[in-house]
């Protein structure tokens, strides 16, 4: 690393007297956990080697320091050296220094927001010091916004719901101290390559949205699913869903989706990515339902699932996806017609919902809110005869020029009329009006009467999924 020694602007870069008397006596900062501990540990393997710890003099800086680099080091990774620092100081310039003049993959960090807010500001201006590749405990999340957090490309360990993530710090305030630094925009978080897990639906919209809308038809789950989340709020799913893609050199090659009780999502990956992915979560101490993805990967995720775990891997189901090829309605067609379902239907759609669930053996995952959402945007169509309803298909929103078909559900009392094909082709027509180029669905290959079916009315076989669920091992 070159070390960059520069002449400073007029006004000093730290935090000015009178913010540092507004900030009042700082409290030390809390000690750390060791799920904490462990997850910053897994967040950093396969990223880094070589380390340089830095640390505030306080007690719980000083003890998660020290507890890092002993569980850094005891599988035989370096740390170069470890500095600390006191919470006031003339300028921090010998700090900086020393922190800046190895040339490690990573500084990781723990202290107290304040004194840290200082150094980093020494360290942008007086070093070569790459926010980037720099980690810390939680303790730096605490920093109120006046005080100036180091933000900009640092990132924190922050618990998301029941995970430990990396994440960025809150944004230095765009007033902090006179800093220019914090009136620039945030800087693109320095993701690394193999597997990169985030809490955030932006983050992985901007590093893998490309990857998904390139491929619309093999990545149907985790584009309507982000699409339901971004209209209806994160949690619509259930709490705290998760986000990955996996980036083996300069483009990402694969992407990971979790939501709710839902099984993770794993797109077309190779074996050993898939493998390498349950690795990483279970560092992270993460819990799943089951996995969904291409058999092999799928496979290859459950083996070191189970091993690291006290799972066992149990075959759900497996699906093939098809795309409608060219639309062929039934012919004849059955008695009825086709009508979009409005708020009115809410009960109805909600029962069928939660019954064709029933039938698949995934109760539960319906809610009122979705059912709502799916309404809204005219995603439910219903066939009626005589006025009645008899059965109904529902599509996802129409992203990247596609929508999935899904659920299609028929009553026991009115199957084997010719119903759930005639409205699974009338919902096709109306997606492709709707401007959609890809019309897919999912089938269980355990039944061959839908199989043949969606066949006879123009879909055509893509690939096969299998859905893996999890439960305690004895």
């Amino acid at each position: 690393m070159t070390l960059r020694y520069e002449r400073g602007p007029s006004r000093s870069p730290l935090v000015a007297a009178a913010e540092v008397a507004a900030y009042g006596e700082p409290s030390p900062p809390s000690r750390h956990t060791d799920a904490e501990l462990a997850a910053l540990i897994g967040l950093l393997t396969g990223r880094v080697q070589t380390v340089v710890v830095g640390h505030g003099r306080d007690d719980a800086s000083r003890t998660a320091a020290r507890a890092f680099a002993a569980a850094w080091q005891r599988p035989g990774r370096e740390i170069i050296t470890m500095v600390d620092w006191p919470e006031t100081a003339a300028s921090w310039l010998r700090s900086a220094r020393r922190l800046t003049a190895p040339a490690p993959d990573a500084w990781v960090v723990a202290a107290a927001p304040l004194g840290f807010a200082q150094l980093s500001r020494r360290l942008r201006y007086s070093t070569g010091w790459d926010p980037r590749r720099t980690f810390a405990f939680a303790s730096l999340h605490d920093a109120p916004a006046r005080a100036g957090r180091p933000g900009d490309g640092v990132r924190a360990a922050r618990r998301h719901r029941r995970r430990w993530l990396l994440g960025d710090p809150p944004p230095v305030s765009a007033h902090a101290a006179g800093n220019p630094d914090a009136r620039r925009p945030r800087s693109r978080p320095p993701w690394s390559m193999g597997w990169n897990i985030t809490g955030d639906l932006d983050a992985y919209l901007t590093e893998a949205g490309d990857f998904l809308r390139a491929d619309p038809v093999e990545n149907t789950v985790p584009l309507g699913v982000v699409e339901t989340l971004r209209a209806k709020g994160a949690d619509v799913f259930g709490e705290g869903p998760l986000f990955g893609w996996w980036r083996p050199d300069a483009g990402v090659r694969g992407t990971l989706l979790q939501t709710g009780t839902f099984p993770l999502q794993l797109s077309a990956v190779p074996d050993q990515a898939a493998a390498a992915l349950a690795d990483a979560l279970a560092d992270r101490g993460v819990v799943l339902p089951g996995v969904s993805g291409h058999p092999s990967a799928a496979r290859a995720f459950a083996d070191i699932w189970e091993k690291r775990t006290d799972a066992v891997a149990e075959v759900h189901m497996r699906q093939r996806l098809f795309r409608l090829d060219r639309l062929e309605p039934p012919d004849p067609r059955p008695d009825g017609l086709p009508r979009v379902a409005t708020g009115a239907d809410h009960g109805l759609v909600f029962d069928w919902f939660r019954a064709f669930e029933e039938e698949a053996s995934a109760g539960g995952l319906t809610n009122a809110a979705l059912i709502d959402d799916r309404i809204g945007y005219d995603g439910v169509l219903l066939w009626e005869v005589d006025g009645r309803p008899v059965t109904l298909a529902a599509r996802t929103r129409v992203v990247s020029g596609m929508a999935r078909i899904g659920p299609v559900y028929t009553p026991p009392e009115h199957r084997r009329r010719g119903y759930g094909a005639a409205v699974t082709a009338a919902l096709a027509r109306a997606t492709l009006d709707a401007g959609a180029s890809h019309v897919v669905l999912f089938t269980d290959l355990a039944n061959p009467t839908s199989n043949g079916v969606y066949q006879r009315i123009g879909f055509r076989p893509v690939s096969d999924r299998l859905i893996l669920n999890f439960r305690p091992g004895a």
